[in-house]
């Protein structure tokens, strides 16, 4: 079977997979869509030209339930996760954006500026005014504040260091510069040495 998709030039066409069931190594999908642009794997395939192009091989051999795809049209990225509002952008009138929601960010405002909210109001709380991130109470760490201190699970955080500013001591790490960033990994960070201490 083939399904072409065909709208005017340039339109967003959001393709989702709401079901697929066929038979393994047999029954397979083709998509073709020019010019695609973000995360091209199940279960949302976006064309940015306009157009797409389906094509479905069975040997009809053995039957499954199939497989569901809806479609949309200038539609924000799964209608913003109901944590914010679709607009449409100035520069294109058929290009559509989402305005998250003040807790929430990404192209579909399905990210968390804060997970799980911080812990709050036990193990931090979720400042918004600057970095829009998590602070943390004096014995929680980590990107949510869920790890307690000292931890023994690992996890990852990304420092945004101000110029001639302190930051906390660290040791038996490793450390790449690349471009305009300093990729730091391992190591053990000291929570509450005195810097003048920290060698």
């Amino acid at each position: 079977m083939l399904y072409v998709l065909s709208f005017s030039p340039n339109a967003v066409l959001r393709l989702r997979f709401n079901h697929f069931a066929t038979e393994c190594s047999w029954d397979h999908i083709g998509l073709v869509v020019p010019e695609t642009r973000g995360n091209e794997t199940v279960p949302e395939v976006v064309a940015t030209s306009g157009y797409a192009l389906l094509h479905f091989f069975s040997d009809a051999a053995y039957n499954l339930t199939g497989f569901h795809i809806s479609y949309s049209v200038n539609s924000c990225p799964n209608n913003c996760s109901g944590h914010g509002k679709c607009s449409t952008g100035n520069s294109i009138a058929s290009r559509v954006y989402c305005e998250c929601d003040k807790y929430w960010k990404g192209e579909a405002c399905d990210i968390p500026y804060c997970r799980n909210n911080c812990g709050s109001p036990d193990q931090g709380y979720c400042d918004l005014t600057g970095e829009k991130s998590c602070v943390c109470n004096d014995s929680w760490q980590g990107p949510d504040c869920a790890l307690s201190v000292p931890s023994t699970e690992s996890y990852w955080v990304m420092s945004n260091v101000k110029p001639f500013s302190q930051s906390l001591g660290r040791a038996s790490h490793k450390a790449v510069v690349h471009g305009k960033l300093m990729w730091v990994i391992g190591g053990y960070t000291f929570n509450y040495s005195s810097f003048h201490m920290v060698l």
